[in-house]
């Protein structure tokens, strides 16, 4: 469900890692990696919720479909 997100998010969150936290990203390494790792998924879970599933439910609700199918087809579509 994050996959769409983390991959419209991903580059720019780490390019705002190395430039708002330079000394935690100076030498490339596995602390640097894990921090841009973690920070890209709390980005894509906040777009997710903030953005992807009221519009879900928007369209869902525009459409006639009930607002709790969005998390059933959610887990059930299979991906395109």
């Amino acid at each position: 469900m994050l996959a769409f997100s983390l991959y419209l998010t991903h580059k720019e969150i780490a390019h705002l890692d190395e430039l708002y936290l330079p000394r935690l990203m100076a030498p490339p390494n596995g602390v640097s990696a894990l921090l841009i790792a973690a920070s890209c998924l709390a980005a894509a879970a906040t777009f997710y919720f903030a953005v992807e599933r009221p519009f879900l439910a928007l369209r869902d609700r525009h459409e006639g479909r009930g607002t709790e199918k969005v998390d059933v087809e959610a887990r059930t579509e299979p991906a395109l």
